[in-house]
């Protein structure tokens, strides 16, 4: 049968040389007849006769089929079977609200200069001069005047220098001898003892900001400016935070054993559409790398032939995770409406710090709306399912 060469793709032409007679809605490769957009998609790449190079060339072209309506049929396990045991949901205390605030002042230190003359510690900010140097030699990097590091924050990449400077006072000059990182910035002095001539300048110590409606005003994110309804904010933050990972705890475990019970027989279009996933992001991860799946798959002993066949395993695999979503929301009848969508945004906004500075509006321009149906559609299946499994919470040792 004579080579030419065929149309791989819909979206973006690739030429590649296969054994093929071009028919309506299929495509033979090396005498067997397959569906021409599983073909396109690559699907049966692996049937084909191609080099490396060509291999190599087509699978670059390849995009993510759009999902089927059936990825085949499904039949679930009892919900009503499933059992699971977790640990009690965390109780938000003032004590943990407290904490949180004080993180957030955290972040707002203002630093003074110190009045007295006493020695500086951890958290201090030190204003330096220094040179230093390894077998008496200077190097890249040895010298530095006026340079102000926070003592504890590791700024210079040698956690010792800032241990050994806490306990000088302003004025002074010392050595510190510490041994080089073996991620030292200059590598030709990395895992060698470097003596450096330190002279503190000055000392500023830290103070945190007042608790005020200005704090409160700088910090909520939903507008509040009063300090109860900003604890209150806190509050909800991480009852939102708490409960949505006790959900993805519950359904982790639910989803577990409703893959082990159920019994699933995908199509081959659901096959091709998860194996299109697969290929496209191993083939994006590659290139983000530098490199390629020929090179990645070579340095491993083994071709594209066998790359091919191992996703396509994978995605026997991976489609009962969709499949087994698809069935749900038929069971329990999800539907997803304009409330869904908005209620599920506000959680991810409580749950991210999005608050007042994005709005749901911009969010789906930003993402997409069908970003956001698949995320609320998930979130939906997931709670739904939760209530219909018996769960046991058990309390946690002291």
């Amino acid at each position: 049968m004579k080579k030419f060469l065929i149309v791989l793709s819909y979206i973006m032409t690739v030429f590649i040389f296969v054994s093929c007679v071009k028919v309506e809605g299929t495509m033979t490769v090396n005498g067997e007849s397959y569906n021409k957009q599983l073909v396109m998609a690559g699907y049966y790449l692996d049937k084909a006769s191609l080099s490396e190079a060509q291999l190599l060339e087509a699978i670059d072209k390849i995009q993510v089929l759009e999902k089927p309506k059936s990825l085949g049929t499904t039949k679930l396990i009892d919900l009503s079977s499933i059992s699971i045991n977790v640990n009690e949901k965390e109780e938000v205390t003032d004590a943990m609200i407290e904490a949180i605030i004080e993180e957030e002042k955290d972040k707002e230190l203002v630093y003074s200069l110190i009045k007295t003359k006493r020695e500086c510690m951890l958290g201090d900010k030190v204003c330096i001069d220094y040179v230093a140097k390894v077998d008496g030699m200077p190097f890249n990097g040895s010298t530095a005047e006026d340079l102000e590091i926070v003592l504890g924050e590791n700024i210079l990449g040698i956690k010792e220098f800032d241990e050994q400077v806490v306990g000088h006072k302003a004025g002074q000059s010392f050595t510190v001898d510490v041994y080089l990182p073996s991620d030292f910035k200059e590598e030709s002095v990395r895992y060698k003892l470097a003596a450096y001539d330190v002279t503190i300048k000055y000392i500023s110590e830290p103070s945190k900001p007042e608790l005020n409606q200005e704090f409160v005003e700088r910090h909520s994110i939903t507008g509040v400016k009063t300090l109860e309804d900003y604890r209150e904010e806190k509050r909800q933050i991480l009852e939102s935070n708490i409960q949505y990972t006790k959900d993805q705890e519950i359904f982790n475990q639910i989803f577990s054993k409703l893959i082990l019970g159920s019994d699933f027989y995908p199509n081959q279009e659901g096959l091709a559409y998860v194996f299109s996933n697969l290929i496209v992001q191993m083939n994006m991860y590659a290139k983000n790398q530098g490199t390629n799946l020929l090179k990645i798959y070579n340095d491993d002993g083994k071709d594209l032939y066998y790359l091919l066949t191992e996703v396509k395993l994978q995605s026997e695999e991976l489609i009962k995770q969709d499949m087994s979503f698809d069935a749900l929301e038929k069971l329990l009848n999800i539907k997803i409406n304009d409330e869904d969508l908005k209620k599920w945004f506000e959680t991810i906004s409580l749950i991210n710090g999005y608050g007042n500075e994005i709005k749901y509006n911009d969010y789906v321009k930003a993402m997409g709306i069908e970003y956001v149906k698949y995320n609320a559609r998930m979130d939906k299946i997931i709670k739904e399912t939760i209530k219909k499994v018996k769960v046991t919470y058990e309390k946690v040792a002291e």
